[in-house]
This record gives structure tokens, C-alpha cells and sequence, in this order.
């Protein structure tokens, strides 16, 4: 009977050990393999790819992400919390504690493209402490064939640009987009993903939106146009009070 009991202790002493920490999210989703595929579009040269962590645990978990990229010729990846990006060559974090249940929202990876060529970030997300790691990651970037074969058969004629950028009160986004689309929005974010401006466009070719941005705190946000639920092209914005 003592030996029944001391192996259900070890057993349940190992289910507790191997007991999940924490859940990663992209899109509101749960990850739930080790490898995430971000499809890119031809017309953006940026990504900023979200990775939500929840805490599981009943107890605070502060945690480190460390990478190790692999990057196609010309591409570069960084790791960014709460708005502020790492350089490209900085593979370790700093310490962040997520408390119980709680989401950390404010990481996420901002890669610069000027080459479609598959590259990879593998991302370890470690417990300060233990050193024990929480999860491992891949995340691989690769061309949207959709992407490129809709842009393709809609003559590839995607374009916006802001005047002026920095902005200061008001600002003015001219862009064309391609025929043959059902509905679109031009999409303001700002640094940590959060979408803070949307407003409908037409979507017969060119045309121009005017925005107020004078409630906008200071600082960089990204602008995409959203076409029949897919971004066609993402810039960067700057604020200026």
C-alpha cells in the first residue's frame, strides 16, 4: 500500500512539473504547435507579428524571450516590448512578469523584408529564476502565393502615401487600389498592435482619405489598407505634437 501511494505522489509530481506555464496567442488564437507561418505580402516590406503570452499558471511568472533568427539576405528581425524594438542583433530580452490568468500583449517581432525568401526566428521564452524554458517557438516567414496571384490578376496596383508624414493635426492619405475588390478600410495601428483608426474606403482605384490626428499621442503607428479582409500594403506613420 505504501509503495501504491509513494507512486501515485511521483506520478502526480510529474504531471505537476510538466503542467503548461503559459499559452501563446497570435491573432486571439492559441498557438498549438511549435511553429508559426506568417505569410507575407509582396507590397509591405514590414511585419509586425504579435505573440501574445498567457499566464496559466496559479502564480506571477516572469519570463525572457531569447531568439536565435535566420534570416534570407537582406531581411532583419527584432524583438519589440511595449513599443520599444530591440536592434536586430540583440537575441536576449528583458525580464517581464505576467501575473496570474493575465494576457502580455506587448511583444512582438517587427521584421523588415526587401527579399521574399523564406527566413525564420526561433524564439525561446524562458523563466527568470529556473532558467526553465516555457516554450520554444518557430516562426517562418514565407510568401502568400494567394496574395501574390490575387495582386497579380488585379494588375498589382497597390499604393498609398501620407502627406505630411510626421504628422501634426491633420493628415491626408492618398492611394490606389486595384479593381475587382468588394470592400475596403484604410486601418491606423499603433505600435503594440492595437487598432486606434478605421475608416471605409472606396474602392474603385484612387482616392484619398483625411484624417484628424491630433488625439493621437505622439509616436510611430503603422497604416495598411484592408481589402476584402486581406492587407494589401502596410507604412509606417509618425506623430508629431
Amino acid at each position: 500500500m505504501k509503495k501504491i501511494y509513494l507512486l501515485l505522489v511521483a506520478t502526480l509530481s510529474v504531471f505537476t512539473l510538466q503542467a503548461q506555464k503559459i499559452t501563446l496567442l497570435y491573432n486571439d488564437e492559441e498557438i498549438t504547435s511549435d511553429q508559426l507561418e506568417v505569410s507575407l505580402n509582396p507590397e509591405a516590406k514590414l511585419n509586425m507579428t504579435f505573440i501574445h503570452v498567457q499566464n496559466d499558471s496559479e502564480n506571477d511568472i516572469t519570463f525572457r524571450a531569447e531568439m536565435e533568427p535566420n534570416m534570407s539576405e537582406g531581411n532583419t528581425v527584432s524583438m519589440c516590448f511595449a513599443g520599444n524594438c530591440m536592434v536586430p542583433t540583440a537575441m536576449k530580452s528583458e525580464s517581464v512578469t505576467v501575473e496570474p490568468g493575465e494576457i502580455y500583449s506587448q511583444f512582438d517581432l517587427q521584421y523588415e523584408y526587401t527579399s521574399l525568401a523564406e527566413s525564420s526566428v526561433l524564439l525561446h521564452f524562458i523563466e527568470e529564476g529556473s532558467n526553465d524554458t516555457l516554450k520554444n517557438l518557430n516562426v517562418v516567414y514565407k510568401s502568400n502565393n494567394n496574395i501574390a496571384d490575387i495582386t497579380e490578376e488585379k494588375s498589382n496596383v497597390v499604393s498609398v502615401k501620407v502627406i505630411p508624414n510626421p504628422a501634426n493635426t491633420v493628415t491626408t492619405f492618398n492611394y490606389s487600389i486595384p479593381f475587382g475588390y468588394e470592400k475596403a478600410q484604410l486601418v491606423i495601428q499603433n505600435a503594440l498592435g492595437s487598432v486606434v483608426e478605421q475608416t471605409p474606403i472606396k474602392v474603385t482605384g484612387n482616392g484619398k482619405v483625411t484624417m484628424n490626428v491630433s488625439g493621437l499621442a505622439k509616436g510611430v503607428y503603422f497604416y495598411s489598407i484592408v481589402a476584402d479582409g486581406k492587407t494589401l500594403i502596410t507604412k509606417k506613420l509618425i506623430v508629431k505634437h
